[in-house]
């Protein structure tokens, strides 16, 4: 958020799928993690719309869109494998929420982690967030069994539910 200083010191990385990855193959990152940083660890995972996660990941691999579905929904497995495992609290927030109020979900995270709300804080955090998620989905082409594939993933997921076509 351009701020250095102040409550919050966080350790993340965008490139979520990596990172699943990472933290599946070895589940004892976690755990060296708060050895090194001498601090409690929260999780905070967003959630997108599966269909943006897939679009996004076949563009950047200029691979085809089957095999990015079934990679999503092997990230889905190991996410949940993590979060249950690693016994760390954990706080979801839908991307569309967060990007539509990104004040409102700022000061919801800060208040999970019991931290003061500045304003000046979220302020500055808000102000470089997306006026509007990204419709990747948009700039593929979904054949029946591709959509049909991904709504067996949705529907496995409660998290995902919102998501669904039926839900459109």
């Amino acid at each position: 958020q351009g701020i250095i200083g102040g409550p919050l010191r966080v350790i993340g990385d965008k490139k979520g799928g990596g990172t699943t990855k990472l933290l599946y193959r070895d589940p004892n990152l976690l755990r060296r993690l708060q050895e090194e940083v001498e601090l409690p660890i929260f999780l905070i995972h967003v959630i997108r719309d599966p269909y943006d996660n897939i679009s996004t990941m076949a563009r950047r691999t200029d691979n085809k869109i089957g095999p990015q579905i079934r990679g999503f929904g092997r990230l889905l497995d190991q996410i949940n494998s993590i979060v249950e495992d690693s016994g760390l609290p954990i706080y979801r927030i839908y991307h569309e929420d967060f990007v539509s109020s990104p004040e409102k979900e700022i000061r919801e995270i800060c208040k999970w982690l019991n931290l003061p709300t500045d304003l000046s804080f979220i302020d500055a955090c808000s102000s470089i967030v997306y006026e509007k998620p990204h419709r990747s989905r948009d700039l593929v082409d979904w054949d029946d069994n591709s959509k049909a594939s991904v709504e067996e993933i949705i529907s496995r997921w409660p998290i995902l539910n919102r998501y669904s076509d039926k839900n459109s």
